[in-house]
């Protein structure tokens, strides 16, 4: 199902792949293996194409932006306030990417900055990436599996719907925090979909509680129901 094809490289030089699967269910979905960045959603009809993710050419447009483009972000997703938290009775100090205040997303060389290592397993992509001890400030070295899935809904013979799937676990050699997320804050092309005005579009967000936040939208750990 997955077919691997170059995809640029980035500026030290490092070359990065591009993984295509074309599901037959009229999807075909790209994603690079620089961050496990979502790249292209693409619906196919006898007639045309219509590519509704607003993705990159190459992996340099990556590299370059900061608004973490559908992608794996973490160690820790969200922000830390301050760049400190209390782990077993010492106090660690993260990198402040975010206004020189907050630690975001995983620091500067987060999840999503990072080339992982992928392998096609029949129909699926697993991605792995060790981060070492000391990376952004947080202990432990963190070895994280992404395995990528693309899964099918049918009724009655049918198939009426296609899904893209990521299971994602971690291991650590030191208690340290872990909050993995699929930041899929992608520009989507509405358009293309014949939704002229945002006032079309509905989007739901499946939670069972949320949290309050502080200034820096830091999260403070009270649970609302």
């Amino acid at each position: 199902m997955w077919k691997k094809e170059p995809f640029g490289k980035l500026s030290s030089g490092k070359e990065c792949s591009l993984y295509t699967a074309d599901t037959g269910t009229g999807v075909r979905i790209s994603i690079t293996d620089y961050g496990i960045s979502l790249v292209s959603f693409v619906f196919t009809d006898s007639d045309s194409e219509r590519d509704v993710l607003l993705g990159f050419d190459d992996v340099s447009g990556y590299e370059t932006h900061d608004f973490y483009s559908g992608c794996i972000v973490g160690r820790v997703a969200s922000r830390i306030a301050d760049g400190k938290f209390e782990l077993d009775g010492k106090e660690y100090q993260l990198t402040l990417n975010n206004n020189n205040d907050t630690h975001l997303h995983g620091g500067f060389i987060g999840l999503s900055k990072v080339v992982w290592d992928c392998e096609i397993v029949g129909d699926t992509l697993q991605f792995s990436h060790t981060q070492p001890d000391g990376t952004e400030g947080y202990p432990g070295n963190l070895e994280v599996v992404v395995t990528v899935s693309i899964r099918t809904k049918s009724r009655g013979g049918k198939i009426t719907g296609t899904f893209l799937s990521l299971d994602m676990s971690a291991r650590c050699d030191q208690a340290t925090p872990i909050n993995l997320t699929f930041h899929l804050t992608s520009i989507w092309t509405v358009r293309t979909l014949g939704l002229l005005l945002i006032t079309n579009l509905l989007c739901s967000i499946m939670l069972g509680t949320s949290q309050w936040t502080l200034k820096q939208y830091s999260p403070l750990g009270d649970i609302i129901l």
